[in-house]
C-alpha cells in the first residue's frame, strides 16, 4: 500500500513539473515603451525568437532552414566573386552529402527539409544520388528522393542534348550515361512497391544487364525463388559478353538477392550472404560492419534479421548462445559502444527486445520494446498521408510491437490474481491475423514466430508458476498433455494461416516448405480436421502453382497426381461427415486436379511412360496401350462424376437447415466451380481442341442449371457469366426449357446488368429464352429498361414466321409496360443536344449506303429520310410516321418537346436547300447514285461550313441549355409524380 501511494506521489510531481514546462514563457526581447516605435530592430533580435520557435515546432525549422538557404543562393553572387561562389558551393554539396550518409537517426522532417532543399535548389545543389537516395530510403522521404534524382536525370538531359546539338550526329545506340542514377532512382521505386515503373526503367537502354530486367519482372509477380536464382547467376557470373556490370548495379543485385531470400525464410542463406558480404574470411569478424556505412545499410539489417530468425526458431534450448555465440558477442560489444548502441537503437529496437525476451531478460525487452513504440510514433507523425507505402509498412510492424508488448505486460502479471488469463490472451491473439493479401509474407512471418516463441514461454511460465490453484482454474487447458495439443493446434493453425496467405501472393515456395514443416505435427494432432486442412491446402497450392506456369512438365503432372494420392488418404476421414464444407471442398479440389490433369495432357508436347501410367491409373484404366485422347476422355468424365456428386451433396445440404456451417466452400461455389468445369470442355468442343472420344452432350445442361442455381444464391461471378448462358441458349437449344425454369425462380433485379444484351435477342430465335425474364424486368424496372430497349428497337428488323409475330407482339407488350410520356419526353430533350451538323453528317453515311446499294428500297430511303426531317427540320409539329413498328411508336416521341433556338436556326437556315436538293419526300434519292449523293452532301456541308464561318450566326453551338432545349432548361423533377431515373 505504502509503495502504491509513493508511485502515486511521484506520478502526481511529475504531471506538476510537466505544466510548469508548458506554462513556462522565455522573453527574448523587449518592444520599446512611448511614443517612438522600434525602427532599428537587429537581425539578432528576429533570428533569436525564430531559433527558439524553430527547436520546438518541427514544420517552423523546416521553413525557416528553407528560407535560409534560398537567402544564401539569392544574395550569394552580390557579396562573392565567381571562384567563391563554386567553392562554397562545393562545400555545401559536401555537407549535404555527409548528413546523407552518416546520420543516424535519420529524423524524417530534417531529411525531408534537406531534399526539398535540394529539390529548390536544383540548379545549384547537386549531390550523389547513393547517399540521396540512402537518406530518402531510411528516412521514408522517397517520394521526395524520387523527385530530386528525377530533376537531375532531366537536367542531365537537358546539357546532353544541349552538348550532341553542337557535333554532327551520329548514328549510335542510345545508351544513358547515368546508369548509376536510374539504378538508384529504381531502388527507391523498388522500397515503395512501384514495380510497373520499375520494370518501366530497366525497359530501356540504360547499360545494364538484361538478367537484372529478368529477375524483376520474376519479382514483380511474387516468384521470389525464380528472381533470387536470377540474382545469385548474376552475382556468380565472372565474364561478360560485353561491358561489366557497374558497382552500382552489382550492389542492387547483393540488395534484391537478399530482399528475395528474406521473402522465401530462408535464414540460413541470408544469413551466409550478409555475413560473407562483411567479412569473407574463414572466421567472419562481424564487428567490420562498423568500418564502413556502406556494410551497415545493405548488410546489417539481412544479418540482424537472419541471425535472430534463426536464435527463434532453430535454437537449441540446452545451448545458453542458442548456436550463434559470435552474433551475441558481437551485439554485447555494440552496445558498450555510445555511437554504435545508438545506432542499434535508432533501427533496431524491435529486434533487440526479442532478443532478450528470448534470453529471458523481460525488463531490457520491455525498455526496447518501448523505445520501439517510441520509434513507431515519431515515424508516423512524420510521415503524410500521401506517403501511403510509407504509412502502410509502419502499420504492418504494428501488430508484432503490440503482441510483444502485451506478453511482457502478461508475464509481469502472472503472479497478480485477477490478471488476464493467459488462454483468454491466446484466443484474442487468434483472433487477430495480418490480411492474407496485403500483408507480405515477413509480416506474416515476424507474428508467427513471435507468437510460437510466446506460446512456448507461456506454457513453460504456466508449468513453473507458484500460483497452482490460479493456474488450474484459468489456464487448465494448457497444462500436460492436454495444454501439449493445444499449443500444438495454435501453432499449425498459425502456419498454415501463413501458408494461405503465401498461396494468394504467389509465394508457393514458403507455402509448401510450411507445408513439409507442419505435416508430422498435422497427422498426430486428435483433432483430424486440422490434417485435411493441410491436405486441401496442399493440394490448392500445386493447382494455383500449375497455372500460373507457362509450360506443361512432367514435374507438374507428378505434383497433381500427388494431390490426388493425399486426397484419397483422407477420403474416409470422418471429419469430411462431421464438416459438411471439408466434404465439399474435398471433391471439388478433386475434381480441379483431375481438370488440370486433362488439360495438361492435351497441352503437353511430350510426356514420359512412368507420368502417362500414373495418370492412366487415376483415370481407372489398367489395359496397357492406352491413347492420349481415351486417358484426357476418362479423366474429363471421371471429374465430371465427382463434382456432379458433389453437386448432389450441395442439394441435400442446402435443404438442411442444420448443417449450414459452410465456411469455405459454400453450396453455391460448388455449383459454380461444376459450371466452371463443363463450360470449359464446351469451349474446347466448340474449338475443335477437344477429342472426339469425349462426351460433352451433357455439358450444356449443367452449365445452364449450375449457373443459374450459383446466380441466385448471390455469387457475383456467376452473375457476370450469365452472357455465356445466352450464347448456349443459341448453340444447344435443348437448354432453352431449363433456361426458362430456373431463370423464373431467379429474382429479377439480378439480371439488370445485362437488360442490353437480352434486349438485342427480341428478333431473334433465342427470344424465346429472354422475353419472360424481360416482361418481368418491364413491370418490376420499367425506368430500367426503357433505355437499352429503345436503343435496341432500332435495330429489329422481324421476319415472317409465326415465332417472330409472337416475339413482334412480346415488343409490342413491352413498350406497353414500360410506356411512361415523362420518360419520353426526357429523351426526347436528351436527343435535342445532338450537334445538327454532326447528326446530318451520320445520317448521309447511312443513306450513302442505301443510295449506292444494288437492289434500293424506296421504302427504306423514305424511312430514312423521314428520320433526319423529323430530327433536324420538322420545327411546328411531329412528323407523320407509320406507328404500326415498335420503332415507329418510339420514334413518334421525337417531337414531343420542342426545338431549342439552335435546331431552329439550323432548320431556318438549311430547310429550303434540304428539300430543293432531295425533294419533299425524299424522292430525289430514290434516283440518285452514289456520286450524285455525295456532289450533294457536299453541296449542303459547304453551305454550312460558310454559315458557321460568318459572324453573328446561330450555328456556332450555344453555352446555355436553354438555346439546346427550353423544356430542360425548365426541367423540375419535383413537379413530376414519377420518378425518373437518368439511364
Amino acid at each position: 500500500m505504502v509503495c502504491t501511494q509513493d508511485m502515486y506521489n511521484f506520478q502526481e510531481q511529475q504531471k506538476q513539473q510537466q505544466a510548469r514546462r508548458e506554462n513556462q514563457v522565455t522573453l527574448y526581447r523587449k518592444y520599446r515603451i512611448g511614443d517612438f516605435p522600434d525602427i532599428q530592430i537587429k537581425h539578432q533580435c528576429l533570428i533569436a525568437p525564430l531559433q527558439a520557435l524553430a527547436n520546438r515546432d518541427s514544420t517552423v525549422a523546416n521553413l525557416l532552414f528553407r528560407s535560409l538557404f534560398r537567402a544564401i543562393f539569392s544574395q550569394m553572387d552580390q557579396v562573392k566573386t565567381e571562384r567563391e561562389i563554386d567553392e562554397l558551393t562545393q562545400q555545401i554539396n559536401q555537407s549535404i552529402e555527409t548528413i546523407l550518409s552518416q546520420s543516424v537517426l535519420y529524423y524524417p522532417p530534417f531529411i525531408g527539409c534537406i531534399l526539398t532543399i535540394l529539390y529548390e535548389l536544383r540548379s545549384n545543389l547537386k549531390v550523389s544520388a547513393s547517399p540521396l537516395a540512402l537518406g530518402a530510403a531510411v528516412s521514408s522521404q522517397q517520394i521526395l528522393g524520387i523527385l530530386v534524382l528525377e530533376e537531375q536525370l532531366i537536367q542531365t538531359d537537358t546539357r546532353q542534348a544541349t552538348d550532341s546539338s553542337k557535333r554532327p550526329r551520329l548514328a549510335r545506340e542510345n545508351v544513358s550515361q547515368n546508369t548509376s542514377l536510374w539504378i538508384e532512382l529504381s531502388r527507391l521505386y523498388k522500397s515503395i512497391g512501384e514495380f510497373d515503373v520499375l520494370q518501366g526503367i530497366f525497359s530501356d537502354k540504360l547499360g545494364t544487364k538484361d538478367i537484372t530486367r529478368r529477375a524483376i519482372e520474376a519479382e514483380a509477380r511474387g516468384d521470389y525463388k525464380a528472381a533470387s536464382k536470377l540474382y545469385d547467376q548474376a552475382m556468380r557470373t565472372q565474364e561478360w559478353p560485353d561491358l561489366d556490370p557497374q558497382e552500382a548495379e552489382v550492389d542492387f543485385w547483393e540488395g534484391s538477392r537478399m530482399e528475395c531470400l528474406d521473402y522465401l525464410t530462408q535464414w540460413k542463406d541470408l544469413d551466409s550472404i550478409a555475413t560473407r558480404g562483411i567479412d569473407d574470411s574463414p572466421t567472419p569478424n562481424l564487428d567490420r560492419v562498423w568500418e564502413d556505412g556502406f556494410y551497415q545499410e545493405l548488410y546489417l539489417p539481412y544479418l540482424m534479421r537472419s541471425k535472430l530468425k534463426l536464435l527463434l526458431t532453430e535454437a537449441d534450448d540446452s545451448d545458453p548462445s542458442g548456436g550463434q555465440p559470435g552474433f551475441l558477442n558481437f551485439l554485447t560489444n555494440a552496445l558498450k559502444d555510445e555511437q554504435k548502441r545508438q545506432h542499434l537503437q535508432s533501427r533496431y529496437c524491435k529486434e533487440l527486445a526479442l532478443l532478450f525476451l528470448w534470453q529471458g531478460n523481460y525488463d531490457t525487452a520491455r525498455h526496447y520494446t518501448s523505445l520501439a513504440f517510441e520509434s513507431f510514433l515519431q515515424s508516423w507523425s512524420s510521415t503524410t498521408t500521401l506517403m501511403e507505402s510509407s504509412r502502410r509498412e509502419n502499420l504492418q510492424s504494428l501488430q508484432g510491437l503490440i503482441e510483444q508488448q502485451e506478453f511482457l505486460d502478461h508475464t509481469a502479471s502472472l503472479e497478480r490474481a485477477g490478471s488476464l488469463s493467459t488462454s483468454k490472451l491466446t484466443r484474442q491473439w487468434q483472433g487477430r491475423s495480418p490480411h492474407p493479401l496485403l500483408d507480405p509474407v515477413v509480416t506474416w512471418d515476424d507474428v508467427v514466430t513471435n507468437r510460437n516463441l510466446f506460446l512456448s514461454r507461456l506454457a513453460e511460465k504456466i508449468k513453473s508458476s507458484g500460483a497452482a490453484n490460479a493456474v488450474e482454474s484459468q489456464d487448465s487447458e494448457l497444462v500436460g498433455e492436454t495444454g501439449e495439443q493445444k499449443l500444438a493446434e495454435m501453432s499449425v493453425s498459425l502456419f498454415l494461416a501463413m501458408a494461405h496467405s503465401c498461396r494468394l501472393q504467389n509465394n508457393f515456395s514458403v507455402t509448401l516448405k510450411i507445408m513439409k514443416k507442419t505435416e508430422s505435427t498435422c497427422r498426430k494432432l486428435d483433432d483430424q480436421e486440422q490434417y485435411i486442412k493441410w491436405v486441401h491446402l496442399y493440394t490448392q497450392t500445386h493447382q494455383f502453382k500449375v497455372r500460373n506456369s507457362q509450360q506443361w512438365t512432367d514435374t507438374m503432372l507428378s505434383d497433381l497426381c500427388t494431390t490426388l494420392d493425399q486426397l484419397g488418404k483422407v477420403e474416409e476421414n470422418p471429419a469430411l461427415l462431421c464438416r459438411a464444407h471439408l466434404g465439399l471442398s474435398q471433391r471439388v479440389l478433386t475434381g480441379h486436379s483431375l481438370d488440370l490433369l486433362a488439360s495438361g495432357l492435351l497441352s503437353a508436347t511430350e510426356v514420359s511412360p512412368t507420368i502417362k501410367a500414373k495418370l492412366a491409373s487415376h483415370a481407372n484404366l489398367k489395359h496397357s496401350n492406352i491413347s492420349n485422347e481415351q486417358i484426357v476422355a476418362s479423366l474429363i468424365q471421371k471429374g465430371y462424376r465427382v463434382l456432379k456428386a458433389s453437386a448432389s451433396a450441395a442439394d441435400i445440404i442446402s435443404q438442411n437447415e442444420e448443417h449450414q456451417d459452410l465456411k469455405v466452400m459454400t453450396c453455391e461455389l460448388v455449383y459454380l466451380e461444376f459450371a466452371k468445369f463443363c463450360d470449359k470442355y464446351l469451349h474446347l468442343k466448340e474449338d475443335d481442341a477437344l477429342p472426339e472420344t469425349c462426351d460433352v452432350s451433357a455439358f450444356p445442361v449443367t452449365v445452364v442449371t449450375c449457373l443459374l442455381r450459383a446466380m441466385k444464391g448471390g455469387v457475383i461471378e456467376a452473375r457476370q457469366r450469365f452472357p455465356r448462358l445466352l450464347q448456349i441458349a443459341e448453340l444447344y437449344p435443348d437448354v432453352k426449357s431449363f433456361f426458362i425454369d430456373k431463370a423464373s425462380e431467379i429474382p429479377s433485379w439480378m439480371f439488370l446488368l445485362w437488360v442490353s444484351q437480352m434486349t438485342a435477342l427480341l428478333d431473334k430465335p433465342e427470344a424465346v429464352v429472354v422475353s419472360p425474364l424481360l416482361l418481368r424486368i418491364a413491370k418490376e424496372y420499367p425506368q430500367a429498361f426503357i433505355y437499352p430497349f429503345r436503343m435496341s428497337s432500332e435495330g429489329y428488323n422481324f421476319g415472317t414466321t409465326a415465332q417472330d409475330k409472337k416475339n413482334q407482339a412480346v415488343c409490342q407488350e413491352l413498350e406497353t409496360l414500360c410506356s411512361n410520356p415523362e420518360v419520353n419526353k426526357f429523351i426526347s430533350a436528351l436527343e435535342q443536344f445532338g450537334q445538327p451538323d454532326m447528326i446530318f453528317k451520320d445520317w448521309c453515311g447511312d443513306m450513302r449506303k442505301l443510295v449506292a446499294h444494288k437492289n434500293k428500297s424506296k421504302v427504306e430511303i423514305k424511312k430514312k429520310f423521314q428520320e433526319v426531317v423529323v430530327q433536324l427540320f420538322d420545327v411546328k409539329s411531329a412528323a407523320s410516321v407509320d406507328t404500326t413498328s415498335t420503332q415507329a411508336s418510339f420514334m413518334s416521341t421525337a417531337s414531343s418537346v420542342p426545338m431549342g433556338d439552335y435546331r431552329k436556326g439550323f432548320a431556318v437556315a438549311l430547310k429550303d436547300l434540304f428539300f430543293k436538293t432531295f425533294g419533299q419526300d425524299g424522292d430525289k434519292l430514290s434516283s440518285m447514285n452514289s456520286k450524285e449523293f455525295s456532289s450533294a452532301e457536299a453541296k449542303i456541308t459547304n453551305s454550312i461550313n460558310n454559315l458557321q464561318g460568318q459572324r453573328g450566326n446561330k450555328l456556332k453551338p450555344p453555352t446555355k441549355i436553354k438555346d439546346y432545349c427550353p423544356w430542360m432548361s425548365d426541367f423540375n423533377p419535383s413537379k413530376s409524380g414519377d420518378l425518373l431515373e437518368i439511364p
